[in-house]
């Protein structure tokens, strides 16, 4: 008899961060008021400010919050590098450059360019999934007018980002640090991710480390008197509400998806994930619901703040799974891309490996009811199931075009036990 017809699925997503309680918190948001009763965008919601109390002081920091890691990207900005993008030559044409990494999702272009400014892509170096000071300086050489450097720690691997602060700081270019993917890791000097540079962009998106749906944040180092007055212009007039629509969707994606995969084996699960696509109720995080800044609700900073409680505990585990996978892959023909300091220092969002075959691979694991297909990322800037026009050109990072190629992500979430992380194992070791 087939052993895999008593396996439980094995996901690498599908809302894998949650648990029973963390279901309940979100339809609470729905059923009782927490979220969406009288005004979804009050922000003077005691969850609002617990929130931005905590991330201030974790930061060192003036925070603010939006319902996407984009809104927050675009924010700082506008705030760091001025509204019009004026030109020293007075020509309101021009648009600053940001420094950002290929290798990375759509959203994070989306946000420069809401901003008004130009994304020009770096590539990562060619044994990491992250850039590096020299493939800053490559990206330099052919934009000097850049204006700023926006460093992302792919994957919960920590970037050299003393030594990008020390490279930013000889060429006059602002630091930002995306910790989407890297809350909780630290730098080359032990010092929490996030102290180095000018300001951190945050999303609490599906699959992130803090893990609330959605959500985003911006947390300034240093505001003059001229970027306050601008924050409060901004914050005044250019917003767009979130609907009660929007926040209804995504309350109940939790209880979809932990539903979904609970009953996955028995037909019912594969269903209602099934028609919850169809009838939208699940949709490609890479794509916004919004076009404009909106600020966050409470319905997102209450699952914000329950995430960052669990925040430690999460870490010990996902670098218990991580160390497991660098310990006991032993096929040669694996290249594992996370070392041992990665693993020690980083947050582990997944285990990274490299092959030649990956879609020989995601069937493999398939037929073992291991669900492992959704990679990040399957091209240099990638979009996730959805169409998107970006602005990158196949062949301007070539080591970033290779690694989307050939990476494979291993789960290390909440719900992979070592019994789990065995039956990976032992499904790799013999591809």
């Amino acid at each position: 008899m087939d052993k895999t017809i008593h396996m439980k699925p094995i996901f690498n997503s599908l809302g894998s961060n949650y648990d029973f309680n963390f279901v309940k918190l979100a339809l609470k948001q729905i059923s009782f008021g927490g979220g969406i009763s009288v005004d979804v965008n009050r922000n003077n919601d005691a969850s609002i400010d617990s929130l931005q109390q905590y991330l201030d002081k974790a930061y060192q920091g003036k925070s603010f919050l939006f319902y996407k890691g984009r809104d927050a990207i675009e924010f700082s900005l506008r705030i760091l590098l001025g509204e019009g993008n004026v030109g020293e030559d007075n020509d309101s044409s021009v648009k600053y450059k940001v420094l950002t990494q290929a290798f990375s999702c759509f959203a994070v272009e989306e946000g420069i360019k809401r901003a008004g400014m130009i994304p020009v892509y770096v590539d990562v170096r060619e044994d990491s999934t992250n850039m590096s000071v020299q493939t800053l300086i490559q990206a330099l050489e052919s934009n000097k007018d850049a204006k700023a450097v926006l460093v992302q720690h792919s994957l919960g691997i920590p970037a050299d980002i003393i030594e990008i602060r020390k490279w930013c700081n000889k060429h006059n270019l602002l630091l930002i640090e995306d910790l989407a993917q890297a809350i909780g890791g630290f730098d080359k000097a032990d010092q929490p991710l996030g102290t180095n540079s000018d300001v951190v962009i945050f999303s609490f998106s599906r699959d992130k480390i803090i893990d609330a749906v959605s959500g985003g944040a911006v947390v300034f180092k240093n505001l003059s008197n001229e970027q306050r007055e601008k924050i409060e212009i901004i914050l005044t007039n250019d917003l767009e509400k979130i609907t009660k629509k929007i926040i209804f969707k995504d309350m109940i994606y939790p209880f979809i998806t932990y539903f979904g995969r609970k009953t996955h084996d028995v037909l019912i699960g594969k269903i209602i994930l099934k028609l919850s696509r169809i009838f939208g109720l699940i949709t490609s995080p890479a794509i916004s619901r919004t076009s404009k800044l909106s600020m966050m609700s409470p319905a997102y900073a209450e699952l914000v703040l329950r995430s960052f409680i669990k925040l430690e505990k999460q870490l010990i585990h996902r670098r218990k799974i991580a160390s497991f996978y660098l310990d006991k892959i032993s096929n040669q023909n694996i290249k594992v891309v996370n070392t041992k300091n990665d693993v020690e220092t980083g947050s582990n969002l997944r285990f990274s490996i490299r092959t030649t075959k990956v879609d020989k691979l995601i069937d493999l694991m398939k037929d073992h009811k291991i669900y492992l297909s959704d990679r990040w990322y399957r091209s240099a800037v990638d979009c996730g199931k959805q169409a998107c026009h970006t602005e990158y050109k196949s062949g301007l990072a070539v080591n970033a075009e290779k690694l989307a190629n050939e990476i494979f992500n291993l789960p290390t979430h909440r719900n992979i036990s070592l019994k789990k992380a065995s039956r990976i194992i032992d499904v790799l070791n013999k591809f």
